[in-house]
């Protein structure tokens, strides 16, 4: 019986595959299980990993070979995620991203501008600080999920604490207090938050923030 000019026994797995395939998953390479189940390099990291939830306990990371380097070639640039890790059965996001870098392949997401040096720059110096509304704040047009994306690529982590209030910056907001209770003009307010937030680089929330610590709303 064929099904679409294949052999069912090549559609799915026997017992007797699957009984191979978890006793050399974590001691035969990638290679030597394609050669012992004559069954492709998907396939096997498909069946093991999403299927039999096997995972290798050797330290040394498999290789990725010229069929896995042809996909990611193709889809990272702008395939979305689950079809990235569907074409690519066992490798995580994390590898997925360390290769994209070996490849030098560069992600632009349909509809999204690439990142611009100063973007980037941004990215840098808060990713690390600020809180999300802030980096949102600080990267209009930049969703959370692009931001996330964006910097799981770079490399960048997350500290979870917000970057402190120094002396000269809480020393140069209540400068912009007292200007701001001398004035009732809104568009003289606006120009005294604007000039305060160009001489500290904080977000207007991170600014707001502060301002109700301080009593000032």
């Amino acid at each position: 019986m064929k099904r679409k000019g294949l052999a069912l026994s090549k559609i799915f797995w026997t017992q007797k595959e699957d009984a191979l395939l978890k006793k050399h998953y974590t001691d035969l390479s990638i290679d030597e299980l394609e050669r012992l189940l004559k069954r492709s390099i998907n396939s096997i990291r498909y069946r093991a990993s999403v299927v039999l939830k096997l995972r290798r306990v050797d330290s040394k990371r498999l290789p990725w070979t010229k069929e896995e380097d042809r996909i990611l070639r193709k889809l990272f640039p702008s395939a979305g995620w689950p079809e990235i890790q569907k074409a690519l059965p066992g490798r995580t996001m994390p590898s997925i991203f360390s290769h994209a870098r070996v490849l030098a392949l560069v992600r632009i997401a349909p509809g999204h501008m690439p990142w611009s040096e100063r973007e980037e720059k941004i990215l840098e110096d808060s990713f690390g600080s600020l809180s999300w509304p802030e980096l949102e704040d600080s990267l209009p047009g930049r969703t959370r999920a692009a931001i996330t994306i964006h910097a799981q690529f770079r490399r960048l982590k997350r500290t979870h604490t917000r970057k402190p209030w120094s002396e000269e910056e809480i020393g140069l907001l209540k400068v912009a207090i007292q200007k701001l209770k001398n004035t009732d003009s809104p568009e003289q307010e606006d120009a005294i938050i604007s000039e305060f937030k160009n001489k500290v680089k904080r977000s207007y929330l991170a600014i707001s923030r502060k301002l109700s610590e301080l009593g000032f709303s």
